[in-house]
C-alpha cells in the first residue's frame, strides 16, 4: 500500500518538478542573455568614449597647428560633441526601457513560477495529509483485524464444543 502511494506521488510530482526545473533553465538563460548584452553594450560605450578622447585629441592638436581655424574648429567640436552626447543619451534611454521591459517580463515570469510552485506545495500538503489519514485508517483496520481474529478463533471453539 505504501508503495502505491509513493508511485501515486511520484506520477504526480516528479512531471511537475522536472517542469520547475526546465522553467529554471529558461529564466537562467534569459539572465545570462541579459547580463551578455550589457556586457556588450559597456564595451560599445568604453569604445565610444575612447573615440571621443581620440577625436578631442586630434581636435586639440589641429587648433595648435592651425591658430587661423581656431573658430571653425571649436564649432566642430561643438557639433560633436552635441552629437554624441544626444546619441547617448538616445543609447541610455533606449537601453533603460529594454532593461525595464525585460525586468518586468522577468518579474511576471518569477511571479508565475512562484504561483506554480506556491499550488503545488498546497498540492504536497493535501496529499501529504490524505496519507496520514490513510496510515491512521490501517492502523484502526489493524486493530480491527486483531479482533476478528480473535472472534474467530472463539467462535470455532464454541463451534468445536457445540459439535462435541
Amino acid at each position: 500500500m505504501k508503495d502505491a502511494v509513493r508511485e501515486a506521488i511520484k506520477e504526480l510530482l516528479i512531471p511537475e518538478l522536472n517542469e520547475i526545473k526546465s522553467g529554471m533553465h529558461r529564466l537562467e538563460g534569459s539572465v545570462g542573455e541579459i547580463s551578455s548584452r550589457v556586457g556588450d553594450t559597456n564595451l560599445q560605450l568604453v569604445e565610444l568614449s575612447r573615440r571621443v578622447d581620440a577625436v578631442r585629441v586630434e581636435l586639440g592638436q589641429r587648433i595648435d597647428e592651425t591658430n587661423n581655424r581656431i573658430d571653425d574648429t571649436n564649432n566642430r567640436i561643438d557639433t560633436i560633441n552635441a552629437n554624441l552626447t544626444a546619441r547617448m543619451d538616445t543609447i541610455n534611454a533606449d537601453l533603460t526601457a529594454r532593461i525595464d521591459t525585460i525586468n518586468a517580463d522577468l518579474t511576471a515570469r518569477i511571479d508565475g513560477q512562484t504561483a506554480h510552485i506556491d499550488s503545488q506545495t498546497a498540492r504536497i500538503d493535501v496529499l501529504t495529509e490524505q496519507v496520514s489519514e490513510l496510515r491512521m485508517d490501517f492502523a484502526e483496520f489493524k486493530g480491527r483485524e486483531k479482533v476478528i481474529e480473535d472472534l474467530t478463533v472463539r467462535v470455532s471453539r464454541l463451534e468445536s464444543k457445540a459439535v462435541a
